[in-house]
């Protein structure tokens, strides 16, 4: 998910012992991306690549906005937006549904968000919407054995990290 010119935000299993990855980014064609900084137990990574042109961003909201009722909570409708490569590296696969669980998984107390969208493997890294069109969460597993276990690593997680990541930590 495409957060500002110059980044890029995916999971980390996702560019896992990669250096410098080619994607293809809407409005700039394929770039060459670096593995900026990295978050492996919120399976969360940063990439850095050079801005030529434009193209779609969701920018983080504010780490306020993202602990409000209406930001996203059980039950709030989700749309998940995520390219697989092997139909599509322009035309993003969009799914719907809602958020089903909140979830904080030990150790770490990483929160995460359980939702009922049918997302498939290889849109993980993609982006999930609340109502509003905000970012609230990035797109990370899918259970092939039960339809209903699709999760996405939360907005709040994000924000522990994403000082870090801009940084370049590796951890």
């Amino acid at each position: 998910m495409r957060i500002s010119d110059t980044e890029i935000l995916t999971a980390y299993h996702v560019v896992e012992g990669i250096d410098v990855v080619t994607m293809s980014v809407k409005g700039e064609g394929l770039v060459l991306a670096s593995v900026h900084g990295y978050d492996a137990a919120r399976d969360i990574a940063l990439l850095k690549f050079s801005n030529t042109g434009e193209g779609f961003q969701a920018p983080l909201p504010s780490q306020e906005r993202s602990l409000l009722s209406d930001f996203v909570d059980l039950g709030k409708s989700i749309t998940a937006i995520g390219y697989i490569s092997r139909i599509s590296e322009t035309t993003p696969q969009i799914v719907f549904g809602r958020v089903t669980t909140v979830w904080s998984v030990i150790p770490g107390e990483i929160q995460t968000l359980q939702t009922d969208a049918t997302f498939t493997n290889g849109m993980s890294g993609g982006g999930m919407f609340n109502i509003k069109n905000e970012l609230v969460g990035i797109m990370l597993s899918v259970d092939t054995q039960w339809d209903a276990n699709n999760r996405g690593i939360s907005m709040s997680e994000i924000h522990e990290v994403i000082s870090e990541l801009r940084a370049g930590s590796k951890g």
